[in-house]
């Protein structure tokens, strides 16, 4: 059934690998981010596109006189570092502006609203391995505690206004569009990026901590299916199952492209946990979800997507060149 289906932050990584799926599947799409020469490229013309801020209370507004069906609220901070360098920046854009999308999407009659959370910042050395959704956490950070405080008020929302509310809590998710300048990009990014320009790669302490690494695609179908699934409630961890350590992500990554560049050794990130992994039994026992993309299929396209941004830059400044001449 065709849906009319608002994105916050459509124009992101994630958000925009959405629309094209809703789009694709026959749905009506708005989509509200902070449009910039960075995410511009990642809009679809085919969606009705917003350039508004929802910390704003007139976008608030907006959404009201839109009226969708479904809201998929992924605009935010991504940033853990700089959610510590400004705890009240985070709390408005994490928590005070999705507080304020869920009590308009309470009182337009929201068919479905699903939150964009985090799993990765919940699962550490210090919680059981693969972590569930059940598990007690103590975050440490501005990011995931305003994260949970979300996840909180829409259950609040939930219960007592009757607003469907699903918590989607990522792993590290990757993929093509994601690039070192979008928010807190995970090392695949990173080093993607610095591989296919033959620039050196930072590794930092030991090269042994791990991450649980989801490709974007996988992501999409999850969402999709939230879209059928009318019972699916709370918080559902989105990930592989399976931890990787930055080492054999250099290894893999560096074969693939035939890259030789020495690795340069940094220091432990001050306060990151050692390992994560998420649980993924809740997801795949409500949705029927698991993963279908490997780690080396993911990568592969990955890395190819980040060969052809290389290629179309040097195009771009040969032809700026071409017109300076």
């Amino acid at each position: 059934m065709k849906q009319h289906i608002l994105v916050t932050g459509g124009a992101g990584f994630i958000g925009s690998h959405l629309v094209d799926a809703l789009l694709q599947a026959g749905h009506e799409v708005t989509v509200i981010d902070i449009l910039s020469d960075r995410n511009r490229g990642n809009l679809n013309p085919k969606a009705r596109n917003v350039n508004a801020d929802l910390t704003k209370l007139e976008t608030i507004g907006i959404v009201e006189a839109l009226a969708p069906d479904v809201i998929f609220h992924f605009a935010g901070n991504a940033s853990v570092p700089k959610s510590v360098a400004d705890p009240v920046m985070d709390m408005e854009i994490n928590y005070v502006a999705t507080a304020r999308l869920l009590d308009v999407a309470s009182k337009i009659g929201v068919k479905r609203f699903v939150f964009s959370s985090t799993g990765g910042g919940l699962s550490s050395e210090y919680t059981t391995l693969p972590t569930p959704e059940n598990t007690p956490s103590r975050p440490l950070s501005p990011y995931v505690k305003h994260k949970l405080a979300s996840e909180e008020l829409g259950e609040f929302y939930c219960i007592h206004r009757g607003l469907p509310f699903v918590a989607l809590r990522f792993a590290n998710v990757y993929g093509p569009r994601q690039t070192v300048t979008c928010g807190e990009a995970n090392v695949i990014a990173t080093f993607a990026h610095k591989m296919v320009r033959n620039e050196p790669v930072q590794v930092n302490g030991n090269g042994l901590q791990t991450r649980d690494y989801v490709y974007v695609d996988d992501v999409i179908d999850a969402c999709l299916m939230l879209l059928d699934q009318t019972n699916a409630a709370g918080p559902l961890n989105v990930g592989s199952e399976h931890e990787i350590n930055v080492s054999t992500l250099h290894r893999v990554m560096a074969q693939y492209l035939g890259y030789r560049v020495p690795v340069i050794k940094g220091p432990a990130d001050t306060g990151a946990s050692s390992r994560s992994c998420l649980d993924i039994t809740k997801i795949r026992m409500t949705l029927g979800w698991k993963p279908t993309t490997s780690i080396q299929d993911g990568l592969k396209r990955t890395l190819d997507w980040h060969r052809e941004e290389v290629e179309r830059e040097r195009a771009k400044a040969g032809l700026v060149r071409e017109f300076a001449a």
